[in-house]
């Protein structure tokens, strides 16, 4: 026998007041793009302010402003999911170490138009913010396991 197709739980997190209301007021258009010919369509749930997803969710950071996160619990080996989100973290890491190294540089200052440095030092936050995202989706998987 076939095993029972679950929908999918989707929780989406906005940092951004902005975005929170392009997707609060496209949810029915990203459940149909969501939806796969194999299970039902997901229920997708916009995370309000100052809450947090449950716990045992798959996290994809989209950027620092914007998380997806999907309910896996019961359904994946959450320490599988630990390691990827730990390699995850390692890439950012990496990303981010390069960008304070060229910005540390002494002649970054005077040979560096200002508009690159500011654009530098958004990317280097931006890093920052997807870091912590990641940092708490781990949390949250070692707490669920």
């Amino acid at each position: 026998p076939t095993p029972t197709r679950h929908a999918p739980e989707v929780y989406i997190v906005c940092r951004a007041p902005a975005a929170a209301a392009v997707v609060a007021s496209q949810l029915e258009t990203l459940a149909a793009l969501a939806k796969s010919s194999r299970s039902p369509p997901p229920t997708l749930h916009l995370v309000a302010e100052g809450e947090a997803p449950p716990a045992g969710c798959a996290t994809d950071v989209i950027d620092a402003s914007l998380e997806v996160h999907v309910l896996l619990k019961g359904l994946i080996d959450l320490s599988r999911e630990v390691a990827r989100l730990q390699k995850e973290a390692a890439a950012v890491e990496g990303r981010l170490a390069k960008l304070q190294a060229k910005m540390a540089m002494p002649e970054y200052a005077t040979k560096c138009k200002p508009q690159q440095q500011q654009e530098d030092a958004a990317k280097a936050q931006g890093c920052e913010g997807e870091l912590a995202a990641i940092g708490r989706a781990i949390a949250q998987f070692e707490a669920a396991a």
